[in-house]
């Protein structure tokens, strides 16, 4: 399994992204640390998700996937706090929290 950092600008909000939402957190484990991001887990790379998001969202929205590796630098200011348990163990035991 891979660990995705996903970004999305959504512009039709309410349920058109229910399926969306379905997906990164059910199907691809994911939590959402932000208005519109998550961390998810996925075992393939990232163009090949990407094909599965795009009938999912909009042709004025925009969807960025950034792969986390396990010893990458990161940090939290605030926000939700139920995801950074999850994170820790699949990335990084060195989270800096400000």
């Amino acid at each position: 399994m891979k660990t995705y950092l996903v970004a999305c600008n959504l512009h039709s909000p309410g349920e058109a992204y229910e399926t969306l939402i379905d997906l990164l957190q059910r199907s691809w484990n994911g939590r959402r640390i932000g208005n519109n991001i998550w961390i998810v887990e996925v075992e393939d790379r990232a163009a090949r998700a990407l094909e599965q998001l795009t009938p999912l969202v909009g042709p004025d929205d925009s969807v960025v996937m950034i792969e986390v590796v396990p010893g990458a630098d990161w940090g939290k200011l605030e926000g939700p706090t139920g995801w950074l348990d999850w994170l820790q163990k699949r990335i990084s035991p060195r989270a800096v929290t400000a």
